[in-house]
């Protein structure tokens, strides 16, 4: 599969990996979901993209990766 813009991944997968290490420094880094129903649930945006994630015994769970225009509180 060949990616349509190389740059951009790059781009996206680096500011991935920063949010994962401020996650492995200091997994409540981030503030909790504004929806009651998942209240369970801390968010990180990173460029057009909603990162959902739990806390559990000092691990973190990235549980689903959405873009900014979804409707992610519907579809968990």
């Amino acid at each position: 599969m060949e990616l349509l813009n190389a740059e951009a991944a790059r781009s996206l997968l680096g500011e991935i990996e920063k949010v994962y290490g401020i996650l492995k420094k200091n997994p409540f880094a981030f503030p909790v979901c504004g929806y009651p129903l998942l209240n369970e649930y801390r968010k990180v945006l990173i460029k057009k993209y909603i990162v959902l994630y739990k806390v559990c015994e000092n691990t973190v769970y990235v549980e689903r990766f959405f873009h900014q225009l979804e409707d992610y509180a519907q579809k968990l």
